[in-house]
């Protein structure tokens, strides 16, 4: 009789960067998303998927705060 011990799966942990705005006085959330970060093993590719996913939000963040609707008045 043969005793093996099967491994157990090993699932990465699933790393995520959660950006959220908050208006002071009401505390009401105005706006929020979640990017996943590529999970990877060796720390060099961690760095740079981490900075790909906050080159994201950079980009996502500016489209909020720089669109402007139709009539609405040029700032800055």
């Amino acid at each position: 009789m043969s005793t093996s011990t099967a491994r157990p799966l090993r699932i990465p942990p699933t790393e995520e960067i959660v950006p959220r705005r908050r208006d002071s006085r009401t505390n009401a959330l105005l706006w929020g998303f979640t990017e996943h970060v590529q999970w990877a093993i060796l720390q060099g590719k961690r760095d740079e998927n981490f900075d790909l996913t906050l080159n994201k939000i950079v980009a996502e963040v500016r489209t909020l705060l720089w669109t402007r609707k139709p009539g609405q008045p040029r700032t800055r």
